[in-house]
Formats: C-alpha cells, sequence, structure tokens
C-alpha cells in the first residue's frame, strides 16, 4: 500500500467502510425475512395483523418486508435529526441488545447441559451437539459480554 497515492488512500478505506456497510445490510434484510416468517405465523394465529399473513407465490411475506424496511429506512434517516443524537441512542439500544441476547444464548447452552444430564440422559441424545465448543464456547460468550455491562 507504501506504493499508492496518498490521495487513493482515503478512497480504498471508504469503500471498505462501505463494504461491509452493505455486507450488514444484506444481513439485516435476511434476519427480518425470517422474522416477518414467523410473523406471518402469528399473523394465520391471529396475533398479528392479517395483512401480514400474505405472501408472494415463491413464500415471500412482501407487507412484512416492506414494514420491516420502511422502520429500517425511517431509523436511518434519524441519523439527520438532531445532529445524529437519536441515531446515536439507536445505536447504543443495538449494541446493548445484542450483548443481552449472547448473554442470554451461553446462559441457557450452560443450564440446558447441566439440567440434561442431571436428569440421567445422554448427551449422545442430543440431535445437535456442539461437542468442540464444550466446555469453552459458552464461557467465551458470556464473559465478554458480561465484563461490558
Amino acid at each position: 500500500m507504501s506504493s499508492l497515492p496518498c490521495s487513493l488512500l482515503p478512497t480504498t478505506r471508504y469503500l471498505q467502510v462501505l463494504e461491509s456497510y452493505m455486507v450488514w445490510c444484506n444481513f439485516s434484510i435476511r434476519i427480518a425475512c425470517l422474522m416477518n416468517m414467523h410473523s406471518t405465523g402469528l399473523s394465520a394465529a391471529g396475533q398479528a395483523p392479517r395483512l401480514f399473513s400474505w405472501t408472494t407465490k415463491v413464500g415471500i411475506p412482501l407487507p412484512s418486508l416492506l414494514a420491516t424496511s420502511s422502520i429500517g429506512l425511517l431509523c436511518f434517516g434519524s441519523s439527520y435529526i438532531g445532529n445524529g443524537a437519536l441515531w446515536s441512542w439507536l445505536q447504543n439500544l443495538v449494541g446493548v441488545s445484542n450483548q443481552i441476547a449472547w448473554l442470554s444464548i451461553g446462559l441457557a447452552s450452560w443450564r440446558f447441559r447441566k439440567a440434561w444430564v442431571k436428569q440421567g440422559r445422554s448427551l449422545d441424545g442430543l440431535k445437535f451437539r456442539a461437542a468442540w465448543t464444550w466446555p469453552w464456547g459458552p464461557g467465551f460468550v458470556v464473559c465478554p459480554c458480561y465484563s461490558q455491562q
């Protein structure tokens, strides 16, 4: 990189940041689609508006996807309100909720496996067993989350 002109270096960094944001957006839309599939089931059970039960011929919950994308667009637009203060609050909220989610996943993994063995069941009876990360995997998830709170 030392042979590159100095004026090209910042552009390269901006492109890397742009690429990471695009990957993140793609991932977020994919997760939103999965959550929208869940809302389709809730809608069919009468626990969400009926509009969200409609899907396209290939199974895409279009109303749910549009609602989720609209909310995301409004949140992104909030970065222009109040010098980005609302955007900072939303980012902090997402960061804290991610830490809480991973803390819960790690603790649930520990508790589930302990309860499974305490009930006298063999670990071979589990349909999925992350053998290569046990027992340090949940601790690897829980300790950093707990230390930051």
